[in-house]
């Protein structure tokens, strides 16, 4: 906010950017622009996006996995016994290790917010940014990374552009995708409910031009449109849900409130309140609140650490 030169980064499975410059989004000749997982930091370090030693290879999940995985080889080789936690080694098992202190995963950690302030001096110096936001892994990791990435910046940056920029972690952690995809998905419903509250007598005459047919019809469709964004709003945090791995409960919520509440709302609707059409008719989108209701509350209740089915360095997990 308040911004006309500002950079996003993905720090997760992978790492990219997101470019506003001078107020607008900067796609590049080919829309490619932003891919700096691709920069090669190093000649020698973790490979991503098919390059070793990329940005990408030291700033991602699978990267951390990597790093982590050589200097406990390296430890092993000196006849140590390493161990991080139990079960397989990925970016938040190694996180979790250096918040206790263990010393293999803080110098895992320290190679990566090194190497992340090397990236970012890159961009302070190149681009001039007011704000850099990191998101992901480094929003989850910012006291673990944010010293290392500071001095290697301070090292590294022209002092003047530093001074201009501010690099913050994503407010929005974790959810920030679902919320983006929610904000495009409303965007579109309103612009094709728009449409439908102007034309609704044209577009009910099209299929029956009887004057009562066509009140009813237009009123219909004026009093049902505007409550398709619940659905689009239930629809995209059910996908997120099913996405991380958790499809059964969002089907049991769907099924619930479109067929039994529906149900149990026509009948005591129609048996003791009214039988006029109007508030039979809203029984429909009364199940798409309902659901969009049961939808929002369970998904805040989710921990996406724990039921997400792909982990970010790119391993599978199990769904606790």
């Amino acid at each position: 906010r308040g911004c006309s030169n500002l950079l996003f980064l993905t720090f997760g499975t992978g790492l990219g950017a997101g470019l506003i410059l001078d107020g607008r989004l900067y796609r590049g000749a080919c829309g490619m622009a932003g891919e700096l997982g691709h920069w090669r930091l190093s000649d020698y370090g973790p490979t991503g996006y098919g390059k070793e030693g990329s940005f990408e290879g030291f700033c991602s999940g699978g990267g951390i996995r990597q790093l982590a995985e050589t200097l406990a080889l390296r430890e092993r080789q000196k006849g140590a016994l390493v161990s991080m936690g139990s079960g397989p080694l990925t970016a938040r098992v190694v996180a979790e290790a250096a918040g206790r202190g263990d010393p293999l995963a803080l110098e895992a950690l320290d190679h990566v917010a090194r190497q992340l302030g090397r990236g970012l001096a890159l961009l302070v110096d190149l681009l001039n940014p007011e704000r850099i936001v990191i998101g992901s892994i480094y929003a989850r990791c910012e006291g673990l990374l944010r010293d290392g990435m500071l001095r290697t910046l301070a090292q590294e940056a022209l002092p003047a552009s530093l001074a201009a920029c501010r690099i913050l972690p994503a407010a929005l952690g974790d959810r920030i995708g679902d919320y983006a995809a929610l904000a495009i998905a409303m965007a579109a419903t309103v612009l094709v409910m728009i449409p439908v509250l102007v034309l609704a007598p044209q577009m009910t005459a099209f299929f029956n031009r009887k004057p009562e047919v066509v009140a009813y019809g237009a009123l219909l469709l004026r009093c049902i449109s505007p409550f398709y964004v619940l659905c689009c709003f239930n629809q995209v945090y059910a996908a997120a849900l099913r996405g991380a791995g958790n499809s059964k409960a969002t089907m049991i919520i769907m099924l619930c409130s479109f067929v039994l509440f529906r149900q149990v709302y026509l009948f005591i609707m129609s048996h003791y309140i009214s039988h006029e059409l109007i508030p039979l008719v809203m029984g429909y989108p009364a199940g798409w609140l309902v659901c969009s209701a049961a939808t929002l509350i369970y998904y805040r209740r989710t921990s996406f650490l724990s039921t997400r089915l792909v982990a970010e360095d790119g391993s599978k997990e199990d769904i606790q």
